[in-house]
């Protein structure tokens, strides 16, 4: 990252680090892994680097579904869409309607199973 910062290559640098946030994520170290994933789409989007931009909103919101952030994850999840839309990613595309299927899908059993815990609650006291 050394030599990126030297030579003023800010795709280079936000690249490290996205890199960096990857390997905290992959550690378990989800502040760490955000933190990272945010200073890159903070370079991301001063270069207006869609694709990029779009990945770290993909990144930002898998980190908010592993802390248990749902609401978080489907934002970023949606931002990704919207840009992959914008510019043609069709694999981008389908990976951000899978990460959303996923979490909708998540939320949607926890709905459904509330009513049955709740009588499984009530029959146990």
């Amino acid at each position: 990252m050394k030599i990126r910062e030297e030579l003023g290559n800010k795709e280079g640098i936000a690249t490290s680090y996205n890199n960096i946030g990857y390997i905290y994520q992959n550690q378990g170290d989800y502040q760490n892994a955000l933190k990272h994933y945010e200073l890159s789409l903070k370079i991301r989007t001063e270069i207006d680097s869609k694709y990029g931009i779009a990945e770290s909103y993909n990144n930002i919101g898998g980190i908010y579904g592993r802390m248990e952030d749902h609401d978080k994850a489907l934002e970023y999840y949606f931002l990704s869409l919207e840009i992959q839309e914008e510019i043609g990613d069709s694999a981008g595309i389908a990976i951000s309607l899978i990460n959303i299927g996923i979490f909708i899908t998540d939320k949607v059993i926890l709905i459904a199973l509330h009513p049955i815990q709740w009588c499984v609650c009530k029959e146990e006291s």
